[in-house]
């Protein structure tokens, strides 16, 4: 199986390639610029050509993915924030296209007050703005959501008719055990997950499950909130991590890490090695 995690590119834009051999992972995920401002970070020619040369040289890290910042809200009622949403994932996507990114991750964002039948219009055409004017090599990749706020995206339902209206090959789904977890679909139990993953292929396709954020809980079942915990130490515990790990769908899937680390210190070699142990 292929596991890494989240990494920060503080320093330098190649520094993350280093901190992904460090702690072992085959793919690593990182922000592109600050998650909480819409303000784009531009990189020189010489960042960018020192960036592929680390990813090109390394014979550890192999894939990389971004993550969109925290302020996307394509589902808002605020036309700006829709278009600050839509701009920032074009420049995503644009620049992913110049250092081999796969392509970036994101959270649709809250209706707020509105339901989702009143939003998934405007959310798809937002989707569909943000892959016309981006090379066609970068994938849109949606994550699930935990469910707190109104947010988009925290059942299948609402992941399959965004994904269907949208209808593009290049939007794909990213699954995050904890967000699963929190939103009622319990990846603990092999059988309940193992189904719900059959009605994952029959409504979205599992061919555009493009990778899964490992990440156990700190909240109790069902309980919409996003709270991040140590593979093994959270609710979902080993056995459940077993239990994910051992579908056979997901053999060939990245899972990343967004855990807050053994020393508080974000992903780490010691989570890695419990994830690789339950896989065996």
């Amino acid at each position: 199986m292929i596991f890494g995690g989240h990494v920060s590119i503080a320093g330098g834009l190649e520094k993350a390639i280093g901190r992904g051999e460090k702690e072992g992972f085959e793919v690593i995920q990182t922000f592109a610029s600050s998650p909480r401002s819409f303000t784009v970070t531009n990189y020189t020619n010489d960042q960018i050509t020192a960036f592929n040369q680390a990813m090109k040289a390394s014979r550890v890290v192999k894939q990389l993915f971004f993550h969109g910042i925290y302020l996307l809200n394509l589902a808002s009622s605020k036309e700006y924030l829709v278009n600050l949403s839509v701009k920032s994932l074009v420049e995503y996507l644009n620049f992913g296209a110049k250092i081999n990114c796969t392509g970036t991750i994101f959270h649709v964002g809250s209706s707020k007050e509105q339901s989702f039948d009143e939003v998934k219009n405007q959310v798809a055409q937002a989707i569909k703005k943000v892959l016309e004017t981006t090379p066609k090599d970068q994938l849109l990749i949606i994550e699930s959501a935990a469910g707190a706020g109104n947010v988009i995206g925290n059942s299948l339902d609402e992941l399959a008719q965004l994904f269907n209206q949208v209808d593009s090959t290049r939007l794909k789904v990213c699954l995050d055990t904890q967000h699963l977890w929190a939103s009622g679909v319990n990846v603990a139990d092999k059988a309940i997950f193992g189904n719900w993953l059959k009605q994952f292929d029959q409504q979205i396709g599992i061919q555009n499950l493009v990778c899964m954020h490992a990440n156990d809980s700190k909240t109790e079942f069902n309980s919409k909130r996003d709270r991040h915990e140590n593979i093994g130490q959270g609710l979902i515990g080993r056995a459940g991590f077993q239990n994910i790990l051992s579908q056979s769908v997901l053999k060939n899937i990245p899972f990343i890490m967004e855990v807050p680390g053994i020393k508080g210190e974000g992903p780490d070699r010691e989570n890695l090695k419990i994830l690789h142990n339950l896989s065996l």
